[in-house]
C-alpha cells in the first residue's frame, strides 16, 4: 500500500532549552542571525511551545544518564512526534553520543558546533514539517518481537520491526546486495541480511558489520494513541 503525507508550509521557530550552556546558546544565536530563524528559549517545553509556534526543531541538553535519554525521547515524542529533536552533548562521550543517536535523538552535536550542525540539516529538510503516517494499530503488534511489516512510504519500500525494547523502521534494501531485510533475523535490535550476512541498527540503520560499507536509510517511527506512526522523510 502507497501511502503519502500532505505538504505542509515553511517552519518559523527553534524551540531550545533554556538548560544548554552558553557555548550552545551563543552557537545558535549565530546561526539564526545568518539564517534568519527565530530562537525561543524555554524552561517548559510545554505541548503549547512546541506545537502553536510551528516549531521545526527543539535543542535540548543530552543527559548523562541513558535511562534519562529515554525519557526525554518518549516526553518530546509524546508533546510532538514530528518535531526534530536535536541534543547537545557537553562533555565528550562517545557511548553517550551514539546511544541518543540510536534512540531517538534525530542530531546529536557539541555545544559549539550545534548551530552548523543544526543549520545543516535545516538546510537539507527545507524547513519541512514531516507528517506522520499511520500504518498499524498497537493492539495489532502487541507483545510481538522481530519484523511487524513491510510498507511502501512515499514510493520507499520499509520494513518495521521491534527488538531490543526499541521500534526501528529501516529502508527494506540491504546496501550492499540489495537483498530485503525483512527476510532477515532480527536479535538484539540488529537485523541481519539473509544473503550475505551483513547486519545494521533496526533503528539508527547503522552498519555493525559488513559486508556492508554503508549505512541503511532510517525512518523515525514513534506509537501514539494506539497506533504506530512513521515519519516521512522530507
Amino acid at each position: 500500500m502507497a501511502v503519502h503525507s500532505p505538504t505542509s508550509g515553511p517552519c518559523r521557530s527553534i524551540v531550545v532549552s533554556k538548560l544548554v550552556a552558553p557555548a550552545t546558546r551563543r552557537s545558535l544565536e549565530n546561526m539564526s542571525r545568518r539564517s534568519g530563524v527565530d530562537l525561543f528559549f524555554s524552561s517548559t517545553l510545554s505541548s503549547a511551545e512546541l506545537t502553536d509556534r510551528a516549531a521545526v526543531a527543539v535543542v535540548v541538553p543530552v543527559p548523562h544518564a541513558e535511562d534519562e535519554v529515554m525519557e526525554m525521547v518518549h516526553r518530546i515524542r509524546e508533546l510532538a512526534p514530528t518535531i526534530l529533536l536535536c541534543g547537545v552533548i557537553d562533555v565528550p562521550d562517545q557511548s553517550l553520543w551514539l546511544f541518543a543517536e540510536r534512540n531517538g535523538f534525530n542530531l546529536v552535536s557539541s555545544a559549539g558546533g550545534i548551530g552548523a550542525a543544526l543549520s545543516r540539516r535545516l538546510a537539507a529538510d527545507d524547513l519541512g514539517v514531516r507528517e506522520p503516517i499511520a500504518v498499524l494499530n498497537s493492539s495489532d503488534i502487541a507483545g510481538r518481537l522481530g519484523l511487524l511489516g513491510e510498507f511502501e512510504v512515499e514510493g520507499c519500500s520499509v520494513a518495521l520491526w521491534r527488538g531490543g525494547g526499541r521500534l526501528g523502521c529501516l529502508e527494506n534494501r540491504c546496501t550492499h546486495s540489495g537483498a530485503k531485510l525483512s527476510e532477515g533475523e532480527v536479535e538484539d535490535g540488529v537485523v541481519t541480511c539473509p544473503r550475505h550476512g551483513s547486519r545494521f541498527d533496526i533503528v539508527s540503520g547503522e552498519r555493525v558489520r559488513g559486508p556492508a560499507d554503508s549505512d541503511v536509510k532510517h525512518f523515525d517511527v514513534f506509537e501514539r494513541e494506539g497506533r504506530v506512526w512513521i515519519v516521512p522523510e522530507p
